[in-house]
């Protein structure tokens, strides 16, 4: 039992480890588990040893020094990968079986890190490039652990295929179809795991952004696919390009680009660059689509209901800010209720504008911009109306008068925001610098 104090040190640092918790050395890998749990971690790296992918998994942990720790308490996740601690953890709840198939596919963005993809999000990539790069290693690690799982299966172990196949029907389906190639785009069928990463990778950074005072200023990077296919599993699907490109690959929920239109509006008045991409995401095609749009009232309750509650015990114009986004967010709904029975719904789209404008005017009253700015700008008169209302409790540092120069950058920001885009010779110029310097650090 390969057990020392040094190697206790490397988690302690980060207040990884309790009476009960040890950490050991098991095959060149640094191993943290709860005491009792040793054998059965022996076992799970010996099962690994066993199969191809499995040993690649264990190469690329030994390689970056990548310790590997077995957790009790880690909520739904079944296991993560910490590029900032360089630490792969497992959730010891969701059973032996899928703790193996999870460990290869967090050693695969492990890998995936350390061939270019923490090179890329260092950088404010636009929201497609990071669609793409999100969406495309999940498939990429997820189809690695279905082959860990078929490999398993030929040595008469069924338990992690069994397990997969339960929880990622969607995945098992398109290997039937089409092997790893099929397993890969499988990943992208599953309306309850895409809807789960739009919402803690697409929306929650995004709402943090909205309600913060401080947003850093963005000049957004679009990348080409042949520049992430890498680090993207691009060898596993014949035209990889085109699919990843594909609206099906692409599409998100109305929730989502809302909340990213959103963040957009309030990024504006801060002096960010407008992310063109986010209003040209193709959305999920709704009609007759329950699972879709299950997750998408899923995850709008979720996100009204956290807004009440933020709320509730506010007044004036702060509390009119989180009203207008659960009133966009009910638009969004009412929007997909309509699509699901193959209609459009242009009250709901004009409402999720009006929010959007109402937001962006309440930010910018917030930022020091006189309230006379209200009467010089085209307006709504809904959303005039209620920021009048709200103005004295939304101003800030107020400035002495409004500028020639701001009242134009309020009239091309709601332009902006009306139309989803701003002037395209801008935003490329933008681009081209941010690729130059990206390049250069390649």
């Amino acid at each position: 039992m390969a057990q020392n104090s040094t190697l206790n040190t490397a988690f302690s640092t980060f207040g990884l480890v309790d009476e009960n918790e040890k950490v050991y050395e098991i095959d060149g890998i640094v191993v943290k588990c709860p005491q009792e749990k040793y054998e059965m971690a022996q076992k799970f790296f010996k099962s690994l040893s066993e199969i191809p992918t499995g040993r690649n998994a264990l190469d690329d942990i030994r390689k970056y020094n990548t310790p590997v720790a077995f957790l009790e308490n880690m909520g739904k996740s079944a296991g993560s990968f910490s590029p900032t601690y360089n630490r792969i953890n497992l959730n010891m709840s969701v059973g032996y079986d899928k703790m193996r198939s999870c460990l290869v596919h967090e050693a695969r963005h492990l890998w995936q890190d350390r061939h270019g993809r923490s090179k890329f999000e260092r950088h404010d990539l636009d929201y497609e490039t990071s669609l793409i790069i999100n969406r495309a290693t999940e498939a990429d690690a997820q189809s690695q652990g279905y082959q860990a799982c078929l490999e398993w299966e030929q040595l008469g172990d069924k338990g992690p295929k069994e397990v997969f196949d339960r929880d990622y029907a969607p995945i098992a389906e398109g290997y039937k179809k089409d092997g790893i190639a099929g397993a890969y785009r499988g990943w992208y069928d599953d309306e309850r795991i895409t809807a789960a990463y739009e919402n803690g990778y697409d929306m929650g950074p995004a709402i943090r952004q909205i309600l913060s005072r401080v947003t850093p200023v963005k000049k957004y990077i679009h990348a080409s696919v042949d520049e992430i296919k890498e680090f993207c599993g691009g060898d596993k699907v014949p035209n990889f390009e085109e699919f990843v490109t594909s609206d099906y690959a692409k599409r998100v929920h109305s929730l989502t680009q809302a909340i990213l239109l959103c963040k957009n509006a309030v990024g504006m008045t801060m002096g960010c660059a407008n992310d063109n991409t986010v209003a040209q995401m193709p959305l999920r095609d709704m009609k007759d689509n329950a699972g879709a749009l299950m997750y998408s009232e899923k995850y709008a309750t979720e996100k009204d209901h956290d807004f009440y509650n933020e709320a509730r015990f506010m007044r004036g114009g702060k509390k009119s800010i989180y009203d207008s986004l659960r009133t966009m967010i009910a638009a969004t709904q009412d929007l997909d209720k309509s699509k699901y029975k193959g209609n459009d719904n242009l009250e709901a789209k004009q409402t999720i504008k009006d929010e959007l404008a109402y937001i962006y005017m309440a930010k910018t009253l917030m930022r020091g911009v006189p309230s006379q700015i209200i009467d010089k700008v085209d307006l709504p008169e809904n959303i005039s109306k209620r920021l009048k209302e709200n103005a004295a409790s939304l101003k800030g540092s107020e400035m002495a008068s409004c500028s020639t120069y701001v009242v134009n950058k309020v009239r091309r920001d709601l332009n902006t925001i009306a139309t989803g885009t701003e002037d395209k010779t801008k935003q490329n110029a933008t681009n081209k610098v941010a690729m130059i310097k990206l390049n250069k650090e390649r």
